[in-house]
């Protein structure tokens, strides 16, 4: 993430440069959808990680653009992206995809990594811009107790993907498209999981009860995208004193 440092720093050094600007590309997590009529503004993991940078860098200003749209695949993106990412020329964008997706199953993995391989590929080749890839959030493991007929059936197709394996093929999928890349990772699914693990019922971080987060859990991802920032600002330090 050395563009973004340079850009805060810039920013810092220069109140005349225009203001560090971040690009979210993803789905309806990235928009901020809760439930189907709620939205988080203040509250999506994108807002509270520029907050997590405007107060590490009180020097710097910030904008985030929420290019998130509900429904959306990483397919369907590549015709946004011009639009929503290129056309800002960011500092840094973050690509958040991957719950849509996994409803194609393992047999729409290629698919997904097609995509996503493309969506790098074109911001890092007509962009300066630092790339960082989101694994996504887990899904239910179980349907709610008040669910009943279609809307039931919904949730245990949904806890399907989750709990057979098929969303963490497509978590894995972006870790991997990171490591090709060389590109850092906010490995969302891993810290849901590592949760589970410790005897969180994850399914009561979830707002609609299938795969939007809560507003508390939008913490997570903002967590791990300031650390990588951290990791970024401390790598320059290293190499400015050699």
């Amino acid at each position: 993430m050395k563009r973004l440092y340079d850009r805060i720093l810039a920013k810092a050094g220069n109140p005349w440069e225009p203001p560090v600007l971040i690009v979210a590309f993803g789905d309806s997590v990235t928009q901020g959808m809760t439930t189907l009529v709620e939205q988080l503004h203040d509250e999506v993991y994108h807002a509270r990680f520029r907050r997590l940078l405007e107060t590490r860098y009180p020097l710097s200003t910030f904008s985030v653009i929420n290019a998130g749209v509900s429904g959306q695949t990483a397919c369907g993106a590549l015709s946004l992206l011009d639009r929503d990412v290129i056309s800002h020329q960011p500092a840094l964008t973050l690509v958040a995809f991957g719950l849509n997706d996994a409803w194609n199953g393992l047999d729409g993995l290629a698919d997904y990594v097609g995509a996503l391989t493309t969506i790098v590929e074109r911001i890092l080749s007509e962009t300066t811009s630092d790339v960082v890839l989101l694994t996504p959030n887990a899904m239910n493991v179980r349907p709610p107790a008040w669910s009943t007929g279609e809307e039931r059936r919904g949730f245990e197709a949904s806890a399907a993907l989750q709990t057979t394996g098929v969303l963490a093929a497509y978590a894995q999928a972006v870790r991997d498209l990171a490591s090709r890349f060389n590109l850092p990772c906010a490995d969302v699914y891993s810290a849901w999981v590592a949760a589970a693990g410790r005897g969180i019922d994850t399914d009561e971080w979830l707002a609609n009860q299938m795969n939007h987060p809560t507003a508390d859990a939008h913490a997570i991802p903002a967590a791990l995208l300031m650390d990588l920032a951290i990791d970024a600002e401390a790598v320059s330090a290293a190499a400015a004193r050699t």
